[in-house]
């Protein structure tokens, strides 16, 4: 049983996964820590508040989906 650990009903796990997708489309590996810190620090600069608001906001989307399919995998 899933549901109620998955990452789908998770919005901070968006959220990594939008900054995750930053880094990778700017940025090689992090040669040091202090790299490394500025870099999550600009990802997560990067991820708008709109785009947090969309997240959060498509949390009965994604609950309903999840009772339909019966807690199935989901879009999300």
């Amino acid at each position: 049983y899933w549901p109620p650990q998955s990452p789908v009903l998770n919005p901070i796990k968006n959220v990594c996964d939008s900054m995750e997708d930053y880094l990778g489309q700017k940025y090689e590996r992090a040669s040091t820590l202090e790299v490394l810190e500025r870099q999550l620090y600009e990802a997560y600069e990067a991820v708008s508040t709109d785009k947090v608001k969309e997240f959060i906001y498509s949390m009965p989307f994604r609950l309903q989906q999840v009772i339909e399919r019966g807690g199935g995998k989901t879009d999300w």
